[in-house]
């Protein structure tokens, strides 16, 4: 529980604020505990909760008539977790709410700011128009890095210990159906495989369990390898993020960076380039001597170790990955077989670059199918590396860590699919910023909640979230005679009721009455007592 003290005269008693639950594990009491201090910071830097007492004189069912309908888990629960970032001295009251509705609306349903605009108003009963978004995004740009680093806070908060050990790196981009380049948006390598359409560079950061560490937006020409020294750089500077292990694909496999990362004492973890390495190298990695099983993720795999210019080498094999890359590498030659056969023109390959690395030029311009590379190329199914400076953690921790890469690619669909960060329909760089940095923390929102979910019911996808809490509904009914108004709630399934308790909240079935605004310019709001 979470209580204060109350002096009447000359006694001090204890007041229940807030009801937070048992805990039945030490899991569940520390998850507890870092729940109620949450609550202690939320309570002493805002107003007390408003008074439960619900007193209003009996009124005839037979009078009632809806007027309309909210949505209101939504704002309870995300917007209770929003709270929790501590976003609001950022801003003006109002932006701050303005704030909050539209991450909220971009969890529920993302759709353009115009559409936005009227989902609030006609489900939420959160009047809201297009100009007053544009404006607020106006004001948000201003505070990215503040924004981003109170994110970051957050996600230590919801860490045991507080502290970042693994931070997983990639990279996407975000297409603009648009030729007209500027200083963000640009033509580049697009990982949509959109050809001829400007984009941006996304670079994301998540901790093991997909909570947010960080992101940077690059221009749309950026080289992915040259994104995650910049980005680190930065973090170190406004983040204090310090001795973590830093998990990445080939694409961030260079030099450079290995050396920068080494020079700023970070451990890492990226996956080699094995076709690049020395013939002597490849030569012994193809012999497979060096073997040794070993089961990882509870896998059966094969394992070789090596020296590779002071850092360490590993490389596994697995069955189900060599069937995988058989089975793809018999896929890309029928294609190849039914498009162009065994001889064409290398004018032809231009838009089937993937296709070259089997084919040679037997004379100008002529290429044929080289079964050598083919056969060469069958080799290496199975066989992926992974090089680190990492001296001390076992060659299997080592690619169970680097399996874990399937979080952030799960944090870029979420972000990229479920929230709707594209398409963009903006174009000045401002407002493209902005955009982004909404859904960055409607991301954080989600992900903090599923965490929170899970430490206190079970485990549930951001999804299974949006739909039991889109169905956490109540009806706004008017007394035909009085004119008052009350607010009726929905029926509410046991997972939704599961996802409040999980909050330290409770939500109500009977009716509240509503409080009419004092009218103001001719306009009149509707405020809903809290009947959490």
């Amino acid at each position: 529980m979470v209580c204060r003290s109350v002096r009447s005269g000359s006694k001090v008693s204890q007041e229940v604020i807030k009801y937070l639950g048992v805990a039945h594990s030490e899991v569940q009491k520390q998850a507890l505990i870092r729940l109620a201090q949450s609550e202690v910071r939320t309570a002493t830097a805002l107003p007390m909760l408003p008074s439960k007492n619900n007193d209003y004189p009996e009124a005839l069912l037979g009078n009632m008539v809806e007027i309309a309908r909210s949505v209101d888990g939504m704002h309870d629960i995300f917007g209770a977790m929003l709270d929790k970032i501590h976003l609001r001295d950022l801003f003006k009251p109002y932006e701050y709410e303005r704030l909050k509705d539209i991450i909220i609306c971009r969890i529920a349903e993302p759709s353009s700011k115009r559409h936005t605009a009227e989902l609030l108003t006609k489900d939420y009963l959160k009047p809201l128009s297009v100009d007053q978004i544009y404006r607020l995004m106006d004001v948000l740009s201003a505070k990215q890095m503040e924004i981003k680093q109170r994110v970051f806070e957050t996600s230590k908060y919801f860490i045991k210990n507080e502290k970042v050990e693994i931070l997983f790196f990639d990279v996407t981009t975000l297409h603009f159906e648009s030729q007209i380049a500027d200083e963000l948006r640009n033509l580049g390598m697009s990982k949509a495989h959109k050809i001829g359409e400007v984009q941006v560079v996304l670079a994301l950061a998540t901790t093991s369990e997909g909570l947010p560490i960080g992101y940077n937006l690059f221009p749309g020409n950026t080289a992915e390898v040259s994104t995650l020294l910049i980005s680190l750089n930065e973090w170190i500077r406004h983040l204090n993020i310090q001795d973590v292990t830093v998990v990445a694909d080939r694409a961030m496999m260079s030099e450079a960076n290995l050396s920068a990362m080494e020079q700023a004492n970070f451990k890492y973890t990226v996956a080699a380039k094995l076709r690049s390495l020395s013939k002597v190298m490849k030569e012994n990695i193809l012999a497979r001597r060096a073997e040794v099983q070993a089961t990882v993720c509870r896998q059966g795999m094969k394992i070789q170790e090596y020296d590779y210019n002071g850092r360490r080498l590993v490389v596994s094999y697995s069955e189900s990955r060599a069937k995988k890359d058989r089975n793809d590498r018999e896929k890309l030659l029928a294609r190849i077989q039914k498009k162009l056969g065994h001889k064409v023109k290398e004018k032809e390959l231009i838009t089937h670059k993937g296709y070259l690395k089997y084919f040679e030029e037997v004379s100008k311009g002529e290429m044929v199918l080289n079964q050598e590379k083919i056969i060469e190329d069958a080799r290496w199914d199975g066989l992926h590396g992974i090089i680190t400076n990492d001296k001390n953690t076992s060659a299997v921790q080592l690619l169970e860590r680097y399996r874990g890469l399937w979080v952030i690619e799960e944090s870029f669909r979420i972000n990229k699919h479920t929230l709707a960060m594209r398409p963009i329909y903006h174009f000045k760089p401002k407002r493209i910023e902005s955009h982004i940095l909404i859904c960055y923390l409607a991301y954080a929102v989600s992900r903090y909640t599923q965490k929170q979910v899970s430490e206190f019911h079970k485990p549930m996808s951001i999804a299974k979230i949006r739909g039991e809490l889109g169905r956490v509904e109540s009806g706004l009914l008017e007394d035909d005679i009085t004119g008052e108004r009350y607010k009726l709630p929905s029926s509410t399934s046991a997972d939704a009721i599961a996802i409040y308790r999980a909050f330290g909240m409770r939500r109500l079935q009977r009716a509240n009455k509503v409080i009419q605004a004092k009218k103001r310019s001719g306009k009149q709001k509707i405020y809903a007592i809290d009947s959490k």
